[in-house]
């Protein structure tokens, strides 16, 4: 059994199960480890002397864990809630389920004999915008200059003398209106002379990440799994910075299959292994002198989309037949493409399901933000 550990809105991960079965490995989506919403699931401690021979801490995973032998952990999702957010109690139990979920993970790692792709506890770190940028320096593959926090003295002391700033959030975040419209917190552009509107000493309601902006001519998107560097170039005429708010319009966005330098290949391999995990997906981009800079690494990051717009290659069908290695699990057949899923029955009431669950319901499972006034 191979068992994908997501929100079961996630299209990727119920693209993998479908394909796995398909091509007759068996296949699960749960939203935990130990089924739906944690039920059943904890941890029990029981005191002991450090003489006596027995085990003090159980382990109640609430679903059947010994008959799992892969487990591929996309993302620690915010366990579903089951009260509307005006409740009293809404946020203390989103926030109690969660913590409990996270703590769970961690320690799943050292019960049983199962295979990890991607283990809870590395991929969690790995998700550490900090702690990239970091290893990318020690790979060599060249961060752009950057500041995380919210003092803008320190902003104007590191970028005094630069152009152009990217300013990013720590992770996207939408706002969903009622009547339809949609606010996105992506990376954006601003000139350094925007610093000049702020007073010294003056603290942000909220830290960002503030970079150097890299003039490029292009971004690359590298989807890696085990020693498989899959690495699609992004083109866009729009003249946006984030290659995510035009990847929809043909008109201005071309996506094609490329290989990288053999050097910055070794440096990817390097930098995944620094990080703890065997499957991200990786932003980079060269510059007009052709050196490759890091921008960001996402264990549970999109993927689908590159072979939406390349359908020879294959991405879904090639991950699911590494899934299925790593298990030691046999293929039938070849698992199918993105292209056969989205025809697929499977497709069309997993659309139907979110659908009548409806937006609000979908969008507070998210870093995502409901706002009924208009």
């Amino acid at each position: 059994m191979i068992t994908v550990v997501s929100s079961f809105l996630d299209l990727h991960a119920a693209a993998i199960v479908w394909s796995l079965n398909k091509a007759g490995v068996s296949a699960e989506l749960v939203e935990t480890f130990f089924g739906l919403d944690q039920e059943g699931a904890g941890v029990s401690v029981t005191a002991c002397s450090a003489e006596e021979d027995q085990n003090s801490v159980t382990v109640e995973l609430g679903r059947s864990f010994s008959e799992q032998k892969l487990m591929y952990f996309r993302g620690d999702y915010t366990p579903r809630v089951d009260m509307l957010e005006g409740e009293e109690d809404f946020l203390f139990v989103r926030r109690e389920k969660s913590v409990h979920q996270n703590w769970l993970l961690q320690l799943s790692v050292d019960v049983g004999t199962q295979i990890f792709v991607n283990a809870p506890c590395s991929a969690i770190r790995a998700d550490n915008k900090m702690l990239q940028l970091k290893a990318a320096c020690d790979v060599g593959l060249s961060p752009p200059k950057s500041y995380f926090g919210s003092s803008i003295d320190r902003v104007k002391e590191a970028f005094g003398n630069t152009r152009n700033l990217v300013i990013k959030p720590f992770e996207p975040f939408s706002w969903r209106y009622a009547d339809g419209r949609t606010r996105c917190a992506f990376a954006s552009r601003a000139s350094v002379r925007l610093l000049d509107n702020y007073e010294a000493g003056t603290i942000l309601a909220a830290p960002a990440i503030f970079q150097e902006e890299i003039v490029k001519e292009f971004d690359v998107r590298a989807f890696v799994f085990g020693d498989q560097i899959h690495a699609y170039k992004i083109h866009q005429t729009s003249g946006r910075l984030d290659s995510r708010e035009d990847l929809t319009d043909s008109k201005v966005t071309t996506i094609s299959k490329m290989n990288l330098p053999v050097d910055v290949q070794q440096k990817i391999g390097l930098l995944m292994s620094r990080m703890g995990v065997e499957v991200a997906c990786m932003d980079l981009v060269p510059d007009r002198n052709g050196e490759y800079h890091f921008l960001d690494l996402n264990p549970s990051g999109n993927w689908l989309f590159l072979e939406s717009k390349v359908p020879d290659s294959s991405l879904l069908s090639k991950f699911c037949s590494y899934l299925a290695s790593r298990a030691g699990a046999q293929l039938l057949q070849e698992p199918p493409s993105y292209a056969d899923y989205r025809a697929s029955v499977d497709f069309g009431v997993m659309q139907d399901r979110i659908n009548l669950l409806g937006a609000k319901f979908s969008t507070r499972q998210r870093n995502d933000q409901w706002v009924e006034q208009s």
